[in-house]
């Protein structure tokens, strides 16, 4: 019993879509057509003027315009191109094949049609057009789809196919994409995607049937005689490529393709970019980003209290390193005159800072305000003439360096 495949809503279907808002009317003439009339009672359909076309789709899901005229509530002609055989492009309608009908009005709306008794191409024939249905189609940005949904690799035996061999040399060439589910697909009227034939891509040679189209129903189940093949894999990550292959070659009942080798392109991603942090040492590090946007923030650590000599008003983080101005106290202590510097001068300040080893001696630039605070470094690690440069570059107003001596 003969059954209608799944309808797939997937990539041909979001890019058929988007590309019926934005058709192009212009088309060759090729020089053989099909002639339609459409009679006053069939143009009495259309409430507005504008141009009207008849388009085929591509494999890609893309139509292009094989005839149009200027439309302004008429009787109207229009010769359908037919494709020139004579040229290695397809630029006009093979017979059989089914034409899809567009009216743009002068503001732009543009309107899907059916007509009627047929849509079908044939060569050299005159239709009269006496009925047409229009609707208007819905072009909002929020119809654009770019997501990816599953393909269904599963297809119909219509009795009469095409069979595909891919050599080792072909398989070879796709090794890198992963194994995965190659097949042979075509688009229905709703511009959907649907499978003529399948086969799973191990790593191993493999043959497979691309089934024809059943002639004696009114759906089509398969690809039709000279129809470009479009191949698309699915490896298991759900990514989709598309295969061509060489040497390229038609649909043709009862013939063997040999597959030399692919080229593959990517057709669908179905992984999100998610952008956010992606150091794993940044507060906001982000587990499901894959696309880096530079947001990461982190912890500085520093002295918190601006209370002390040394506080970081970016820190976020005490780390213990806050210096003070100690106390004063009374105490008595031998002092030596340096013999080196400016002159010596009084010095009212009871202030005092201490730089010990938490701050390298004094050995480095301080990034402390003294504020004109008495520095008490430790000696050692460079020389006293760097320590007191280092102590001025931070305020201190006098220096005083520490020297342990043991008793014994």
């Amino acid at each position: 019993m003969k059954f209608s495949p799944f309808f797939l809503g997937l990539l041909l279907a979001f890019n058929s879509f988007a590309s019926e808002c934005d058709l192009n009317f212009d088309y060759p003439n090729t020089g053989s057509n099909m002639t339609f009339f459409l009679t006053p009672s069939a143009s009495s359909s259309i409430q507005s003027d504008g141009t009207i076309g008849a388009f085929y789709m591509d494999n890609e899901g893309e139509y292009h315009c094989a005839a149009s005229a200027s439309f302004h509530g008429l009787q109207t002609q229009l010769s359908v191109m037919a494709d020139d055989a004579t040229t290695p492009e397809k630029d006009g309608f093979v017979t059989g094949e089914t034409i899809f009908w567009f009216f743009q009005s002068t503001d732009g709306t543009m309107h899907s049609m059916e007509m009627h008794p047929t849509d079908t191409y044939q060569l050299n024939a005159i239709m009269i057009v006496t009925e047409l249905e229009v609707n208007e189609l819905d072009c909002g940005d929020d119809q654009e789809d770019n997501s990816c949904e599953t393909l269904d690799y599963n297809y119909i035996n219509t009795g009469t196919n095409m069979t595909c061999a891919l050599a080792h040399s072909s398989i070879s060439s796709i090794t890198n994409l992963g194994n995965g589910d190659l097949g042979a697909f075509y688009a229905n009227n709703q511009g959907e995607l649907i499978c003529a034939g399948s086969t799973s891509i191990t790593g191993q040679e493999t043959v497979f049937p691309i089934m024809g189209d059943d002639t004696t129903t009114d759906e089509q189940d398969g690809l039709t005689i000279n129809q470009e093949l479009l191949l698309l894999l699915t490896n298991e990550e759900g990514t989709i490529y598309k295969l061509t292959p060489y040497p390229s070659k038609i649909f043709l009942v009862n013939d063997i393709y040999y597959v030399d080798h692919f080229e593959a392109e990517e057709y669908c991603n179905d992984t999100a970019e998610i952008p956010g942090c992606m150091d794993a040492a940044a507060n906001n590090y982000n587990t499901n980003a894959n696309v880096e946007d530079n947001s990461c923030t982190y912890d500085i650590t520093g002295c918190t209290d601006s209370g002390s000599c040394n506080y970081n008003p970016e820190a976020v983080t005490d780390d213990g390193s806050c210096l003070y101005v100690n106390t004063p106290i009374a105490q008595d202590f031998p002092v030596t005159p340096a013999d080196w510097g400016g002159d010596l001068a009084n010095i009212n300040n009871s202030s005092l800072v201490v730089i010990n080893e938490s701050n390298d001696l004094g050995c480095h630039t301080l990034e402390l305000d003294f504020n004109g605070a008495i520095a008490l470094i430790k000696r050692g690690e460079c020389q006293f003439s760097q320590k007191a440069l280092n102590a001025q570059n931070a305020g201190a107003s006098l220096l005083l360096f520490t020297i342990t001596v043991t008793e014994t």
